[in-house]
């Protein structure tokens, strides 16, 4: 039934139900039941609403801001940031011929993910007429970012969803929603999971149970190291899942002598650990020194055994042929560990790679290297200017490595 139909059925059925008195007043009556339209307007049949990727074009598919080029200092040492040269930002756009020289339109955006942790509630946009007198609108750069910090930032001014804030938070999997004139026109746009990596994330005991030993670290706080993970790596569109759904608690090998000395750690990977080089693998030990590495403290706060390491080793050394079983191995040492050191770890496995601005992309800023995931040693705490964020070149490693279609 055509929109024009509906109406003149519904106002027949009002003129032989009100008084004679309410009949004069049809223009108040009709402005209660149905909402008023712009002149000459069909919406929602002639009205479109859609996202623009950072190229212009039709998109229904967003992505988690890496902040490569957007993010700055000013000159005072303050992190400002600009949406406008995000690779990863976003537009929204609506096209309608009614609205022709009405120079600005209002949408509302939100997010919606499984995980309400990570919806953003409806921001209004301004969405701006260009050319004049075109009925095109447009908004201004929009990004979404993976965590508070990155959400909470002040973009031109403007507080955290407040009218015209360009940040959003979602996390991988969910829904962009914008909606215009209280709903009537809606366009919807997917956080896409590229890939889903299973990790297995095992906490020692400093000793057998039977003889009192307790877990080296709480469960809940490895649970949150893995949340803080999930946020980093959804700048990839990568998935990071724990195996069985949670951390699980183990005896250590019998007769470990808990230096964490190389010697210990072949034996936990041997003991503990799978066959399957595919597998990745976190320990949670509570002292990690392999090779007797002279630190800061004189110990490590993590070490990873990736793909490159290993297969370096084999080649120098055939006879070390069997330990192709330890690629995809990370140890985390509960006392130095920090707030980013799990999510870094498995950098080096999913990178395959080492120290961003040390043994690779040297060529970059050094403000860039202070704001990298994978720099030697991570941020204590999370703030914008944190060591928690990956680059394009990053990415395409990561993809690379797990056969993942660009």
């Amino acid at each position: 039934m055509s929109i024009a139909r509906q109406e003149s059925e519904v106002w027949n059925l009002l003129n032989r139900s009100i008084l004679p008195y309410e009949r004069t007043q049809r223009d108040s009556v009709w402005d209660q039941i149905v909402p008023q339209r712009n002149v000459g307007s069909t919406l929602p049949l002639t009205g479109e609403l859609k996202f623009l990727g950072a190229d212009g074009k039709p998109t229904t598919e967003l992505k988690v801001a890496k902040m490569e080029d957007s993010l700055n200092k000013d000159d005072k040492g303050n992190y400002i940031l600009d949406p406008e040269k995000d690779k990863d930002r976003f537009y929204v756009q609506l096209t309608d011929s009614s609205l022709k020289g009405k120079g600005t339109v209002t949408v509302k955006l939100s997010t919606d993910n499984e995980n309400n942790a990570y919806d953003d509630d409806a921001t209004e946009i301004e969405l701006t007429e260009s050319p004049k007198g075109s009925g095109i609108f447009k908004s201004q750069a929009q990004i979404l970012t993976g965590d508070e910090v990155d959400d909470n930032l002040k973009v031109n001014g403007i507080e955290d969803d407040q009218k015209n804030d360009q940040t959003h938070k979602v996390a991988l999997g969910s829904q962009v929603k914008v909606g215009y004139n209280g709903g009537e026109l809606t366009a919807e746009a997917k956080v896409p999971i590229k890939k889903t990596v299973e990790i297995d994330l095992i906490i020692l005991r400093d000793k057998p149970e039977n003889e009192g030993g307790k877990p080296v670290i709480d469960k809940k706080e490895v649970e949150k190291d893995f949340a803080i993970a999930q946020e980093r790596y959804a700048q990839l569109g990568i998935e990071l899942k724990m195996k069985g759904g949670e951390p699980r608690i183990v005896d250590p090998p019998e007769g470990l002598s808990v230096k964490g000395d190389e010697n210990d750690l072949a034996r936990i990977m041997t003991d503990l650990g799978t066959s399957d080089p595919n597998d990745l693998e976190v320990f949670y030990v509570n002292n990690l020194n392999p090779g007797g590495l002279n630190t800061a403290n004189g110990v490590s706060g993590g070490v990873s055994i990736n793909k490159r390491f290993i297969e370096k080793g084999i080649a120098e050394d055939p006879n070390l042929s069997g330990s192709v079983r330890y690629i995809n191995n990370s140890f985390i040492n509960v006392n130095f560990k920090k707030e980013f050191t799990l999510a870094h770890e498995l950098g080096h496995l999913l990178t395959d790679n080492n120290h961003f601005g040390e043994d690779y992309a040297t060529d970059v800023s050094q403000d860039k290297i202070t704001r990298n995931l994978m720099k030697d040693e991570t941020s204590e705490t999370n703030s914008i200017g944190a060591s928690k964020r990956f680059t394009t070149d990053q990415q395409n490693a990561v993809y690379q490595n797990l056969g993942v279609k660009p």
